[in-house]
Order: C-alpha cells, then structure tokens, then sequence
C-alpha cells in the first residue's frame, strides 16, 4: 500500500456515507437480536459487557452502531506515542453524518489497546495470523476488528487471509483507511470500477486535495 498524502480530508461525507453500508455488512447472522445492524448482539449491548470489555463504560449502546477495535502495539511503540492520533481517529468515525435509529448521529469507534506485543510476535509481519491472534481475543474474533499498529507513520495494508485484520504505522488516517477496507469499502466509489479525482473519500488514492476546492465549488 503507497501512504496516504492527503493531510486533511475536507469532505468526510463521501466516505461518511457509506462506511456505514461497511458496518451492516460486517454484521454477524448469528444473533437475530441486532436491531441496529453493527454485528454486536443487543443481548451484549443492554449487558453492558462482554467478556473482559466494559461496553457501557464505553459508550456502547442499541441503536447506534458500535465497532470495535483491538489495537496490538510493535514492540518499543510506547502507550502515548499514538494516543493523539487514536484520539482523532476516533472523533473522526463519531463525526461521521449517519442518521441513526436512537436520533444519534456518528458511528462509535471502541479502541482497546493490549499493549506492546511480546517481542517474538512483533517482530513478525502484520500478516503473520499469529499478531491477529494475539490482539483479538478469541471470544471477539467474528465481532470485532484487530489492527497491528507499528512504530512509525509509514504504510501497511490489509491481512490477505482475515477480513477483520490490518496493519500500518500509527498515523489515523492510514488506520482509518485500512479500517474501511475491513468495514468492506473499497478505493473507488460504490457502483464504479475506476478511480476518480473527483471522488472526496479518505479511501481514494487518486484524489489530490487541490480538487477538494472544485467538488466544493460544484456541490454549491
């Protein structure tokens, strides 16, 4: 994956409207009680837990729809070093124009941090099944997403073999972007084929921020 170069992502509508599609899609058959369709049971929700994760203490509820993320850390990548950007991240999805079935609006990013990964597993590749294995808990795996954040801000990409696994230097905007993908967006907007300019998505590679002043123009 080439890193991303747009620094400020004008637009989150494009990519607001249908990270959310990414959501439902994600969701699980196994609970027919999900009424808001973000693969979390209601059971769990309305619990307010779900094996060692407080849900409710995170902000999880019915009727918005919740995703959440298990984040393992390279080993030497300290707590703090990319809690600014985890933090942005997460305000990024909550700012995401969805209409919800509670009146809210957003999509709540749950990030649990297990910290550092023990040497002999970050040492491996993000795709190595065995740093998914270490970051999500086998209770969540099938409900939730993992991410392999290394110590830097350089690209990273999506797992080959799991859909719900990713890895990429700390930067929010690549963690956002490889998140799209395991939410099932891709680099082109829905219906297309091709990469366009003009597409305002954190997910195009081919949009150059000069155009974000043409799409503003032409929306107006």
């Amino acid at each position: 994956m080439t890193p991303l170069t747009i620094k400020h992502l004008a637009a989150k509508a494009s990519f607001a409207s249908i990270v959310i599609a990414g959501v439902l899609m994600s969701a699980s058959s196994a609970y027919a009680a999900d009424s808001d369709r973000d693969g979390l049971p209601d059971e769990w929700e309305l619990a307010g837990r779900y094996g060692s994760i407080d849900l409710r203490g995170n902000g999880v509820r019915v009727g918005r729809p919740d995703v959440i993320l298990f984040v393992g850390r390279e080993p030497g990548l300290a707590a703090d070093t990319p809690r600014e950007q985890l933090a942005r991240l997460k305000r990024f999805f909550s700012e995401v124009p969805t209409r919800n079935s509670d009146g809210s609006s957003g999509i709540n990013l749950v990030i649990i941090d297990r910290g550092e990964m023990p040497r002999d597993i970050g040492g491996l590749p993000y795709t190595d099944p065995r740093t998914r294995e270490w970051t999500i808990p086998l209770e969540w795996r099938g409900y939730a997403h993992g991410y392999f954040l290394a110590n830097g801000t350089g690209g990273g990409g999506s797992s080959p073999v799991c859909s719900d696994w990713g890895g990429s230097g700390y930067g929010w905007q690549l963690v956002a972007h490889e998140l799209g993908h395991q939410l099932g967006l891709g680099h082109e907007a829905f219906g297309d084929s091709k990469p366009s300019p003009l597409y305002a998505s954190l997910m195009n590679y081919t949009l150059d921020v000069h155009n974000l002043r043409f799409i503003k123009l032409l929306k107006s």
